[in-house]
């Protein structure tokens, strides 16, 4: 995947372009636009847009996607003082992955980020990030470093629960 832009998107001012080249960048073919969401009861369901990372060493792209949800009808990018603390989008985040072996042509099935450990699941999915209370996300402006040893180092935005394990109200943003 050799080229990413941000238009039109009513959350962030931007959409997702997503284009590929075979020819080394003299034709583009466009392999993904707009945004990946959808209804699941009451809530929508979105996924911010994706982070590419190359492991040229070991032949595969990995994609990585932060989903959240909100409420239909309310205002996802609502960080002004009068927001709750509770805010849906913040305690949904969650990563998931898809694996290519093939420079991103067919990807392989979507799998969630689970930090290694047997007190980690869908659930409580990393050191202090837990579904539905809060999350974590890993966005377009961070990037996965490889290790010699094929591990993967990411760096995430965790919202921060209190000592009472509710998330943080910053009077500053939300």
């Amino acid at each position: 995947v050799d080229d990413f832009e941000r238009r039109d998107d009513p959350a962030f001012g931007a959409r997702a372009l997503t284009r590929t080249s075979s020819d080394n960048g003299r034709t583009w073919a466009t392999i993904a636009e707009g945004h990946d969401e959808h209804r699941e009861g009451d809530r929508i369901v979105r996924h911010r847009h994706p982070v590419y990372h190359l492991d040229a060493a070991r032949g595969v792209v990995v994609k990585f996607v932060s989903q959240y949800e909100w409420w239909a009808g309310q205002d996802d990018t609502d960080f002004s003082a009068n927001a709750t603390a509770d805010y849906l989008p913040c305690r949904t985040n969650r990563i998931y992955y898809y694996i290519s072996r093939d420079e991103g042509a067919t990807w392989g099935e979507r799998k969630q980020l689970i930090q290694s450990g047997s007190q980690y699941d869908a659930t409580h999915w990393a050191d202090g990030v837990w579904y539905e209370r809060n999350g974590a996300v890993f966005d377009e402006l961070m990037r996965a470093v490889s290790l010699d040893n094929g591990d993967l180092i990411l760096p995430v935005s965790v919202t921060p629960l209190g000592e009472d394990g509710q998330m943080i109200k910053w009077p500053d943003r939300f």
